[in-house]
């Protein structure tokens, strides 16, 4: 090893010794500070793993929580609309049946039909127009009672099926209405016929 710088010196192999030495203890020291800092960090970083899983899975419970509020309150809301809409069916339904069983009555008595003849008979040959909603089966029963009187009575207008039908833009009309000629009124002619059904049956 006579290569080496100060080999075969006293002075130089003491000065290179005593070098190396005191290098050994300073890297010796450096690799303590060293291990002591990356057990410190590896500590450290341990925490932290630990704090982010204990976070992350935190937020994860919250979120599931917050998801579950949803979904039962969208469950509720359409269970309220569903309960709605159940009960506002049952009432339609409901005013359905009524307004079907009290519009299914209507038919004219024995009496009333004596009482309108009567009435209709003392006015033969006057002009009458019976009209209908359109494809209304009960009205135009009902209608049809009215039509024999009429007919019985020798009025004008009921000739042939002397019912009139016509489709109506809106809510058709409801009950019996009677109707003048704009003359009669202009001139305060109104028939007595006309005011006796619009006393009697007019809504």
């Amino acid at each position: 090893m006579s290569w080496l710088p100060g080999w075969n010196s006293i002075d130089g192999t003491s000065t290179i010794h005593d070098f190396f030495e005191i290098a050994g203890i300073v890297f010796l020291g450096l690799l303590v500070v060293a291990e002591v800092i990356a057990y410190a960090y590896g500590h450290r970083h341990s925490e932290l793993v630990v704090e982010h899983d204990k976070t992350s899975s935190a937020e994860r419970q919250q979120a599931d929580i917050d998801k579950d509020k949803r979904h039962a309150a969208e469950a509720e809301k359409f269970r309220n609309e569903l309960m709605s809409a159940q009960k506002a069916s049952e009432e339609a339904n409901n005013r359905a049946a009524n307004l079907e069983g009290r519009v299914a009555s209507r038919t004219l008595s024995v009496p009333e039909k004596n009482t309108i003849l009567d009435v209709l008979a003392q006015f033969p040959g006057e002009q009458i127009s019976i009209w209908v909603p359109m494809g209304a089966s009960e009205a135009i029963s009902y209608a049809l009672e009215f039509v024999a009187l009429f007919r019985q009575a020798n009025w004008k207008g009921v000739e042939n099926y002397g019912l009139n039908q016509a489709l109506w833009s809106g809510q058709p009309p409801v009950g019996l209405t009677v109707f003048v000629s704009k003359k009669d009124v202009d001139s305060n002619s109104i028939p007595a016929s006309a005011i006796f059904f619009w006393s009697r049956f007019n809504n």
